[in-house]
């Protein structure tokens, strides 16, 4: 099958199954031998204004590259190139904590585990909020709980549980 009759078979089902899904707009991009073979835009970045997905579209990716960033540090570390065990100032001199005990105990570890201690952002929070205070789902449980959750400051001590942060 050459490139153009390729083509021609995958976008009407890369259409087809955004549709299904109910994906309103999306971008694929196609590499081989590290060149770009092929990229394909679909529907719309903002679907009242019917502005279509170019291939400028800014995508939030949210935390997609948390697991590539993982990966990529447990294969630095069986390469024997770092520990999750290591302070994250022995790789980024500038981290502060609000106290200096805790700048030197966080390790990699706890940022791939979400155990740093550390709040979410608050320009995150807001739109996490905006998200849940119109998910049904979050809304039949416990609608109070949508201003609590995104608005606690962090209560743990650093090192001590488990609060995601985006970081």
């Amino acid at each position: 099958m050459n490139h153009q009759e390729w083509k021609q078979e995958f976008e009407p089902f890369a259409q087809a199954r955004m549709e299904q899904a109910q994906v309103p707009g999306g971008a694929i991009g196609i590499c081989k031998d590290g060149e770009l073979v092929y990229f394909g835009s679909f529907g719309f970045s903002d679907v009242e204004k019917q502005q279509p997905v170019t291939p400028d579209t800014i995508f939030g990716i949210a935390s997609v590259t948390k697991s590539f960033t993982c990966m990529a540090i447990m294969q630095l570390q069986e390469a024997g190139k770092l520990s999750v065990d290591d302070p994250v100032v022995d790789y980024l001199p500038q981290f502060r904590m609000p106290q200096d005990q805790f700048t030197r105990d966080v390790t990699i570890h706890h940022f791939m585990t979400h155990t740093p201690g550390m709040p979410p952002l608050p320009f995150l929070t807001s739109a996490m909020k905006r998200s849940m205070e119109k998910d049904p789902a979050v809304l039949e449980t416990e609608p109070e709980c949508v201003d609590e959750s995104v608005s606690t400051a962090n209560e743990n001590s650093p090192l001590s549980a488990l609060e995601f942060s985006p970081l």
